[in-house]
């Protein structure tokens, strides 16, 4: 498979793709409904707007907390599409499962975390988050097993994504 350097992997992989990402744990340091410390994150959020990504923030948090969390992306100066939900998602299916083509959450199974403090819960870990999505070893070329569904298989979002999870697993496998 085709190489290139974690830039350009990122930039393709990117562009255009909508990343959910939780607030508690994730962004900050798990102290609802406190705001937390910062963990890392505005630093690769940042990055990845810039590579063409959106963001939607994905939290448990409501009412004023909600407002609080949407605060600190503003005084991050970190754009989002979205809060709670991708703003077309109702054109299309009443779910209200926030839709994204990737999650990043302390929750998310296989997301890198770090311990915490001293009886702090673990958080997520932005440098080794970064460390995956400009790792250098993104294959530019298809999977060898793409998406079986022709719709799916034609969707230029659908193979990126694909292409970016094939990456992640031979990244952790160290391939």
């Amino acid at each position: 498979m085709a190489k290139t350097s974690g830039e350009g992997a990122l930039s393709m992989a990117l562009l255009g793709m909508v990343i959910a990402v939780d607030f508690d744990g994730t962004c900050v340091t798990h102290e609802y409904p406190k705001i937390g410390r910062h963990v890392g994150a505005p630093r690769v959020l940042h990055r990845i707007v810039k590579e063409g990504g959106h963001l939607i923030l994905c939290t448990m948090r409501g009412g004023t907390h909600l407002r609080d969390a949407v605060r600190w992306f503003e005084k991050n100066g970190i754009p989002l599409l979205g809060i709670q939900r991708h703003p077309k998602q109702y054109t299309w299916t009443d779910s209200p499962k926030c839709y994204a083509d990737l999650y990043i959450d302390d929750a998310a199974l296989g997301c890198p975390l770090t311990p915490g403090l001293k009886g702090e819960r673990p958080y997520v870990d932005w440098n080794a988050v970064e460390a995956i999505l400009w790792s250098g070893r993104y294959a530019l070329e298809p999977p060898t097993a793409p998406p079986r569904s022709a719709k799916l298989a034609s969707s230029n979002r659908a193979l990126k994504l694909w292409q970016l999870l094939a990456s992640l697993v031979k990244w952790t496998k160290g391939g």
